[in-house]
């Protein structure tokens, strides 16, 4: 069978987007999918899929998964890319997605080739207050809709990355595999991130993963209400309040195409 996808990137966190909107929805496994369509060497190539479906409680729906073929619950990443097909192919500028971990509000900032786009995430917090001891990195377990080990070192490199992420993230002091962010602080309005996704492993950018640790700087005095967070494919900003954060971006399409499966 043929099916019709399209790729978009946010900082370079890109995804393979499948829009069953106005389409039957055919019997795949999308599991199985994901690993083949994102590698890539024999595939398209990506971080994982998303499958746009209709809502009955938002416009739409979507359900990720990583390059492994697990499934995650959210990702401000596609979230954002969402909003931006989503404004263009139905012209309208704000949209309503549902998750797995609840429903978020996108909005389209500017338009253009590569538009800006304003996401609300899940409201942040900590799993345990208290930091955690793993391959001798202190962090913090948090959830952001997603779970996520939040460290903030002096220095990050992407050696150290590689080195320690996969270990702490199977650790036995979690419930089941989370996503890994290292962070640092360049100043109160400002940081520095690398991270290590769940089932895809290192990737440009994070959105929830930034989240995740402008909360965790917040509340430790790091960081104040409004960041730029610099990540390996470019920048984004997130401005928090104790109700409600928000992760803003560019997004760009990449390209459409047919797949024969």
């Amino acid at each position: 069978m043929k099916l019709e996808f399209f790729k978009m990137t946010a900082q370079g966190n890109d995804y393979i987007y499948l829009d069953f909107l106005e389409k039957k929805i055919p019997d795949l496994d999308f599991k199985h999918l994901s690993p083949v369509l994102c590698n890539r060497h024999f595939g398209v190539g990506a971080d994982g899929i998303v499958v746009l479906l209709p809502s009955d409680d938002a416009d739409l729906m979507m359900r990720i998964f990583n390059a492994d073929g697990s499934e995650g619950k959210t990702c401000g990443s596609a979230l954002r890319c969402i909003t931006a097909f989503y404004a263009d192919k139905y012209s309208q500028k704000s949209v309503k997605i549902k998750t797995l971990s609840g429903i978020s509000s996108g909005k389209l900032l500017v338009s253009g080739s590569q538009p800006e786009i304003s996401v609300t995430m899940a409201n942040p917090r900590f799993i345990s207050e208290k930091p955690i001891l793993i391959e001798a990195v202190k962090g913090y377990h948090i959830n952001v809709g997603n779970e996520h080990f939040v460290a903030f070192l002096e220095d990050i490199t992407p050696e150290l990355l590689h080195l320690k992420a996969p270990k702490i993230q199977i650790s036995n002091k979690f419930t089941e595999p989370v996503n890994i962010t290292f962070a640092k602080i360049v100043n109160q309005h400002e940081l520095t991130l690398l991270f290590w996704e769940r089932g895809s492993g290192a990737t440009l950018a994070c959105g929830s993963g930034t989240c995740a640790a402008v909360f965790a700087g917040i509340r430790l005095g790091l960081l104040t209400s409004s960041v730029i967070a610099n990540v390996p494919g470019g920048k984004v900003e997130v401005h928090y309040t104790p109700t409600q954060m928000i992760l803003s971006g560019k997004v760009r399409y990449v390209f459409s195409g047919e797949l024969e499966i």
